[in-house]
């Protein structure tokens, strides 16, 4: 009958077969254990050799199990295959995929692979119900010693304990919690931000923002303005304006005091060579070539007015003098010239006049400035509510209301009644040193035989509307230097009107006056 070997053993061809196979230092090691012994002892291998395969069967034996001798006589009915031989070369790579993706139920305790190789120690107990198959392909090259940790060979442990949480790939475990990992901000941003920020910081800051600005001052502040001379030609002061304020009188700077104190400077200087009139004036530095230097005076005015001052060139041939006013260019001088003077309008508020000498040929050109003057024009909207800007004297039945201005929201306003022979009067006091112009804005509802509107200048009348204007009208005349008066009267005649009055073709006998302007003429 067969001889029974244990399960799973295959003999190898260089095995002796007069000896017992019994657990050897062969060169091939024997298979560890991966599932749990087997508790059924197996039958012994007969002590006589078998005229039939002497290699085993498939089928346990249930007799306990002891050496087995194999006849030399019998050989082998089934060579070994070549997938029954063992590696010469360890596993490089795990037999099997890494899981991808982790079963959410693992199972609780998994039982251990069958590899169908008996182990060298006999089985203490039978089992009760066979494991299954392997999971995995057994390792083609046994290790020659169990043992209880895993090893660090190249071949991986293929038992179901840790099949789903090889070491070289680590799983993922999905989290059962539902709670963040960081809290969310319960409190909202203070301000939004309109842009994105072009360059985030490295490390933004945890803390709550700053609602207030520092109040230490900045480490390195800008300097002072130079005042040394400038290689580029600017049409605006260097440093910072000083301002004038100009009221109802005239400014005027002839530097005969020596001081440049309300003009900004860029190395311009007083001169006391008499080029101009008296012993001063204003001159440029000398400058080395392709350098400029600029002098000028910033002023504010009220309702505009004229600006005035007196040149003399004397620049080298390549040099220029340019003037601005604000950002425009007036006048520029490139060749010498006398004397002269030069005035231009100015509108109301800030105005900068600016003079630049632009040397192109070093320390040979100069120019001179002198008799600078700002002269304010002089206007009474009557915006005050009152007749108090310009000091105005006026009789019963003048007024200011807001009843029918020309501008803004008040005018000067006669609706009072006359007597036969009666005159009620407007009257301001002008003076001017040169003379000046003086226009107003006039709506004269009246007419003949009932009332009428003159304008008188000192004594002497100058102009009369004996009938409607119908809207308002601009009227302007010249004033000579000195103190004057201009007044503005509504007057009666001295007999009565044969036919009552008619309103819409005669008018109402009311006058209203606004936009009141003197405007100085300069010294020169």
């Amino acid at each position: 009958s067969p001889t029974n070997t244990p399960t799973g053993l295959t003999p190898s061809p260089s095995v002796n077969p007069t000896k017992s196979l019994e657990p050897t230092t062969s060169s091939y090691p024997t298979v560890e254990p991966v599932r749990a012994p087997s508790k059924t002892p197996t039958d012994a291998p007969s002590n006589s050799p078998s005229s039939g395969s002497q290699y085993p069967s498939s089928r346990p034996s249930l007799r306990p199990s002891i050496p087995l001798s194999v006849s030399p006589s019998s050989p082998p009915s089934n060579p070994p295959t070549k997938s029954d031989e063992p590696s010469s070369s360890p596993t490089q790579k795990p037999t099997s995929a890494p899981t991808m993706k982790p079963t959410l139920d693992p199972t609780k305790a998994p039982s251990r692979a069958n590899t169908n190789v008996p182990s060298n120690a006999q089985s203490s107990s039978p089992s009760v119900e066979p494991s299954g198959p392997p999971t995995t392909p057994s390792t083609e090259h046994p290790t020659t010693d169990p043992s209880s940790s895993p090893s660090n060979s190249l071949t991986p442990s293929i038992s179901p304990s840790n099949a789903l949480t090889r070491s070289h790939s680590p799983s993922y475990t999905p989290s059962e919690s539902k709670e963040p990992t960081v809290p969310p901000v319960i409190t909202p941003t203070l301000k939004p931000t309109t842009n994105p920020t072009k360059k985030p910081t490295a490390l933004p800051t945890t803390g709550s923002p700053t609602l207030k600005p520092t109040t230490n001052p900045t480490k390195n502040p800008t300097g002072p303005p130079t005042t040394g001379p400038t290689n580029a030609a600017t049409s605006s002061p260097t440093g910072g304006a000083k301002i004038i304020q100009v009221g109802l009188d005239p400014v005027t700077f002839d530097f005969e005091d020596g001081s440049l104190e309300q003009f900004v400077t860029n190395g311009w200087m007083i001169s006391e060579t008499g080029e101009i009139t008296g012993t001063n004036s204003v001159m440029n530095p000398q400058l080395e070539a392709n350098q400029n230097a600029d002098l000028s005076v910033t002023f504010e005015t009220r309702h505009g007015g004229r600006f005035a001052y007196r040149i003399k060139s004397e620049v080298a041939i390549g040099d220029a003098v340019f003037v601005y006013l604000n950002e425009a260019a007036m006048i520029s001088f490139q060749s010498p010239s006398p004397v002269i003077p030069l005035r231009t309008n100015v509108l109301a508020g800030k105005s900068t006049v600016t003079w630049i000498y632009d040397s192109k040929v070093a320390e040979i050109g100069t120019a001179y400035v002198d008799d600078v003057t700002i002269l304010p024009n002089i206007e009474d909207g009557f915006e005050t509510g009152n007749f108090s800007y310009l000091h105005w004297d006026a009789n019963e039945g003048w007024g200011v209301d807001g009843s029918n201005p020309d501008e803004g929201g008040f005018s000067a306003h006669f609706s009072g009644t006359l007597d036969i022979g009666t005159t009620r009067s407007l009257t301001v006091s002008v003076s001017s040193v040169n003379g000046a112009l003086f226009s107003v804005r006039i709506n004269a509802d009246i007419g003949m035989p009932y009332d009428q509107f003159l304008i008188y200048y000192d004594d002497d009348p100058i102009q009369g509307y004996p009938r409607r204007t119908g809207e308002y009208i601009t009227y302007s005349n010249t004033i000579l230097p000195g103190d004057h008066t201009i007044s503005f009267r509504v007057s009666k005649p001295p007999f009565e009107a044969p036919n009552p009055r008619d309103e819409e073709t005669d008018g109402t006998g009311e006058v209203w006056l606004d936009g009141f302007q003197l405007s100085p003429n300069p010294p020169y």
